[in-house]
């Protein structure tokens, strides 16, 4: 083993942990160092790799990222199979931070006060994703065994189970660092001529014109149950209702609102501060809400 790659390391997990105010500083002479030892050939054992990838993944790039998942393959090519989930989590995160779907589901993106998983790639299985050791997507939806949360802190904070679906709503002790806000482009007016953006997700919201946000919405995959994530100290509340014989779950926290309903196999997410905005929006989608 590299003593020096592993002390690098643990520099960056304690970084990662504590977030001192010069930690991009400090990442950047970081990666300048392991690609120092790289280009020495200081870098021979699969574990290593592994400890090289993992100080990109961290790195602020695309080519960090691109690196970091090709470091974690050579790792698992040498027989140090640990890197196999760490390759699968860097190529997400390069996918994610193009606007693209992930591959395997294995990322954070913030969304409307919370934190929601990427779009994915329909083709990827479930048993792809354990070959490179990643949940099942049900569990990702539900933030269950998440690879590379290690440092974040999380509590399981209340749920609401309603016919069909269960919202967990899971607090983190910080926001996250490497989460990308994916930029939305013009695609419309509301009825109240504020203007809609849109991601290349798909996911739209509405914002005043100051561009400060108002209201948004997405759909998510089905899942049995579905994770609000969310960092802060307000304690949420929950409300179980039902639009036209659909079953529906408000969540507030944070100062925002958000409606969960099922429709046609989906989950749909309408967040917002406005309580009649989520309704209207809502109709929007499919689901006759009234108040």
């Amino acid at each position: 083993m590299n003593i020096e790659l592993r002390r690098l390391l643990e520099e960056d997990q304690r970084d990662l942990k504590n977030t001192p105010v010069n930690r991009v500083e400090r990442d950047i002479l970081r990666r300048n160092r392991v690609r120092g030892i790289l280009s020495e050939g200081g870098v021979t054992e699969g574990i290593d790799y592994f400890h090289a990838a993992l100080i990109f993944q961290h790195g602020d790039s695309l080519n960090d990222w691109f690196q970091a998942h090709e470091l974690a393959k050579k790792a698992s090519e040498l027989g140090y199979f640990e890197a196999r989930w760490l390759a699968a989590v860097a190529l997400d995160r390069w996918l994610v931070w193009q606007g693209r779907p992930a591959k395997y589901g294995n990322q954070l993106i913030p969304f409307g006060g919370t934190y929601r998983l990427p779009c994915v790639d329909p083709v990827t299985t479930d048993e792809e994703r354990k070959k490179w050791g990643i949940a099942t997507l049900a569990d990702l939806l539900a933030f269950h065994g998440l690879r590379g949360f290690a440092s974040i802190e999380k509590e399981n904070i209340v749920s609401a189970a309603v016919e069909g679906f269960q919202i967990n709503l899971v607090r983190l002790n910080r926001h996250l660092v490497h989460s990308p806000n994916l930029e939305g482009v013009h695609c419309g007016f509301d009825e109240e001529n504020r203007t809609i953006l849109e991601n290349s997700y798909g996911w739209r919201w509405v914002i005043d014109n100051m561009g400060d946000f108002i209201t948004c919405w997405l759909s998510l995959p089905y899942a049995p149950k579905i994770a609000h994530i969310v960092t802060g100290e307000e304690s949420p509340t929950f409300e179980i209702t039902e639009y036209q014989n659909r079953p529906a779950i408000w969540v507030k926290c944070n100062g925002l609102l958000t409606l969960y309903f099922l429709k046609q196999e989906e989950i749909w997410a309408v967040s917002g501060r406005d309580r009649n905005d989520i309704v209207k929006i809502s109709s929007k989608v499919g689901v006759h809400t009234g108040t």
